[in-house]
């Protein structure tokens, strides 16, 4: 009996550095895989670093060989993407469009700013001038029960207002001269528009066909572009002096 527990404690001892040997086994086994692993994935940062350097390096090239283009370059595609960015916002926030988004027409309604902003400045002007001003909508105004206006989402100046940030933003120079100068050209685009609301709905209650009997779109167009070329004109000349001064 006693020879028999031995032999068993003997066998037990045996299986037990059995197991150990193939645990020992096992982890050098694991080990010379994670080795390979470890050098595989070194190569690769390299490699990716190496093709970042090359594309920032070919970009700097290619900046440097265009730029006597890169304000003409840097203008149309900020005004064209600023353009269309106004149909696209217009479809997502559009109740019953393909495009709806109801998060986007809650919190992202840029015509639905714009109406408003226009239209409650507009009614503040006209009250201080003492006349009584009612509004069926966000995008209605009149002044007591005559005709009044309705500002359509054509009627914003988003066109103007996205060739002058397009232009202000391609131009050279730090970010506070830019935002100054954004800030000038749209609060003037933004102030002209609301004056025109004011003067329709004033012309309509007034009945005074001079105004009335203009097209007002063409007409806001017409003179937000001539505002927009004097503020041109002047950006230049400060310009000019602003990159005399850096030098």
């Amino acid at each position: 009996m006693k020879q028999s527990l031995n032999k068993d404690i003997d066998l037990n001892g045996a299986s037990q550095r059995t197991i150990n040997q193939g645990y020992l086994l096992v982890n050098k086994k694991a080990n010379k895989i994670k080795l390979p692993l470890n050098s595989l994935l070194r190569h690769c940062t390299r490699f990716l670093f190496l093709i970042f350097n090359l594309i920032m390096t070919a970009s700097k090239k290619l900046i440097n060989t265009l730029t006597p283009y890169s304000f003409v370059i840097k203008f149309v595609f900020l005004f064209l993407f600023l353009y269309a960015l106004f149909p696209f916002m217009r479809g997502i926030t559009a109740p019953g469009g393909e495009m709806y988004f109801s998060f986007a027409d809650t919190y992202l309604n840029v015509v639905r700013g714009l109406t408003t902003f226009l239209t409650s400045a507009a009614k503040g002007v006209l009250e201080m001038l003492q006349y009584h001003t009612n509004q069926r909508d966000y995008q209605t105004l009149r002044i007591e029960s005559s005709r009044g206006v309705i500002i359509n989402p054509t009627c914003l100046g988003w066109g103007v207002m996205s060739f002058w940030v397009a232009f202000v933003v391609a131009n050279k120079g730090a970010w506070q001269h830019k935002l100054k100068w954004l800030a000038i050209g749209l609060g003037s685009i933004l102030l002209l528009n609301i004056m025109r609301v004011a003067i329709i709905a004033l012309a309509n209650h007034l009945q005074w066909e001079a105004i009335t009997s203009l097209d007002q779109h063409l007409f806001f167009n017409i003179l937000s572009y001539c505002i927009i070329i004097l503020m041109v004109i002047w950006f230049v000349t400060v310009q000019k002096k602003y990159e005399t001064r850096r030098a």
